[in-house]
C-alpha cells in the first residue's frame, strides 16, 4: 500500500469512540496491546503483551510500541507522525488509536498480514447430486441416501 496517504480513522485522543476498548486500554494496556498485535499479524497476543508489561513496569514501552505504530503506519499507508511522542506520552491512548485503525481495516476487508484488499467471497449455489441435492450420483432415484437401518435395528 502507499506510504503516508491516509489519516488514523480516529484522532489521538478519540478513543472513547470505543468505550469497551478504552476501558480495557486504560485498565490493563498490554492486553489491548497483545490483541492489536496478534489481529495486525505482529506476533501472537500472550507473548507481545506480555512483552509490553515487562517494559511498562520499567516506564520503557515505547522501545517496543514506536516501531510497531510505524509498522501500522505503514501496513495502512497512513500518514507519518510523531509516533515516539504518542507511545511515550499518550500510551493509553495511541493503543485504542491503533485498535480502531486495525478493526476498521479488518472490516474494510485489508489483510492485516499484508495490508492488501481481500477478495470478496463467491458465492455458490447448492450442490446437487444425480439430480436431487443432498444425493450422491450413483444413487437410483427414488432410493434412500444413506440407506435406512437394516431392520430390528435399535435407534438412539
Amino acid at each position: 500500500m502507499a506510504t503516508g496517504q491516509k489519516d488514523w480513522q480516529r484522532g489521538l485522543f478519540g478513543c472513547c469512540s470505543n468505550p469497551g476498548t478504552a476501558l480495557l486500554t486504560f485498565c490493563c494496556s498490554c492486553v489491548t496491546y497483545g490483541l492489536n498485535a496478534e489481529k495486525a499479524g505482529e506476533g501472537g497476543c500472550f507473548v507481545s503483551g506480555f512483552v509490553y508489561y515487562c517494559l511498562l513496569c520499567f516506564s520503557c514501552c515505547c522501545v517496543v510500541h514506536t516501531p510497531f505504530r510505524k509498522r501500522i503506519r505503514q501496513k495502512y499507508g497512513i500518514r507519518e507522525g510523531n509516533d515516539c511522542c504518542a507511545t511515550t506520552f499518550c500510551c493509553p491512548c495511541a493503543i485504542c488509536q491503533e485498535a480502531n485503525e486495525i478493526e476498521y481495516q479488518i472490516k474494510m476487508g485489508v489483510q492485516p498480514q499484508t495490508g492488501m484488499h481481500t477478495m470478496a467471497p463467491q458465492q455458490h449455489a447448492p450442490m446437487t447430486y444425480g439430480g436431487q441435492q443432498g444425493v450422491p450420483q450413483g444413487v437410483p432415484v427414488g432410493q434412500h441416501y444413506p440407506p435406512p437401518p437394516p431392520s430390528g435395528a435399535v435407534h438412539y
